[in-house]
């Protein structure tokens, strides 16, 4: 609030008087305490000049664990770029600016896979059928935790 007291920022937010969202627009990049402050439908808009100041500021503040959807506008060159970059920072949603809501199917949403929870991922090591068959029919058909099934093999 003291950004659109001192003339450095601007926030929006429902005309209804219910604090459902809140946009804060800043001049100028925010400290660590107001990143710290986004919860829930609070979002910070600032123009950068240079991508570079984003990066220390993340890596200075250690600002990673706070990090997971990131919308970027630009040139497609410095969004791929920056995505890249923020990537290896922790971001690991980067929707087109205003569908942070919008989950398409099989992505990942705060920071899980959904489908993936449904799944036992099974590894095997054989390289080939070749290798697998010294082993038995058993290995040769797929992998299943149903009880009849499993009671078939046995």
């Amino acid at each position: 609030m003291h950004h659109e007291l001192e003339g450095t920022g601007e926030l929006f937010f429902p005309e209804n008087g219910k604090a459902n969202w809140t946009v804060a627009y800043l001049k100028k990049l925010p400290t660590p305490q107001e990143i710290n402050f986004c919860i829930n439908r609070f979002i910070i808009v600032v123009p950068v000049a240079d991508i570079n100041e984003i990066y220390q500021l993340i890596t200075t503040n250690k600002l990673s664990r706070f990090l997971q959807t990131c919308s970027l506008y630009g040139s497609e060159p410095f969004v791929n770029a920056a995505a890249e970059e923020l990537s290896f920072l922790g971001v690991y949603r980067f929707p087109q600016v205003g569908e942070h809501n919008s989950q398409k199917m099989g992505l990942p949403w705060d920071g899980q896979y959904i489908l993936q929870q449904l799944i036992r991922w099974v590894y095997l090591g054989f390289h080939s059928q070749t290798e697998l068959a010294p082993l038995g029919e058993k290995f040769l058909t797929p992998f299943t935790t149903d009880k009849k099934t499993l009671e078939k093999r046995s």
